[in-house]
């Protein structure tokens, strides 16, 4: 036989429903700062991986360019950016190849190249981040 509904009854039921919308809630935001980590881990070490292998590219007569590496990893509204750069006054000219230095390498566009082999890799790099 069935129950009759009762205010008691429906105020329970109201409860409970609202209790499994709060978890629902609990839920997604939990899941939203998992995700979230996960691609601040993974722009972490393509950041750092980028950085890496510029540096080995990088033509160096002083050393100032080298020393001048700056990275990052920022988290934005909805997203996670990473930055590889390089602080000297002379790094613009040194990348795109303009001008004359000591070094006579042709090391130009190292900065893009790090990129170019890291993305040519990166599901190697990021296969056991999660492990």
């Amino acid at each position: 036989m069935a129950r009759p509904l009762t205010v008691a009854s429906i105020e329970t039921q109201a409860q409970a429903a609202a209790a499994f919308v709060k978890v629902g809630q609990n839920i997604g935001k939990i899941l939203d700062g998992v995700i979230k980590e996960q691609a601040k881990g993974a722009v972490t070490v393509i950041v750092n991986e980028i950085a890496k292998v510029s540096d080995e590219l990088v033509p160096v007569d002083t050393g100032e360019l080298k020393a001048s590496q700056v990275k990052s990893v920022q988290e934005e509204p909805g997203s996670v950016i990473g930055i590889v750069g390089y602080t000297a006054p002379h790094a613009i000219f040194v990348h795109e190849g303009i001008g004359q230095g000591k070094n006579k390498q042709r090391n130009e566009k190292f900065l893009e190249r790090a990129g170019n082999i890291v993305g040519g890799n990166a599901k190697n790099l990021l296969a056991n981040l999660g492990s």
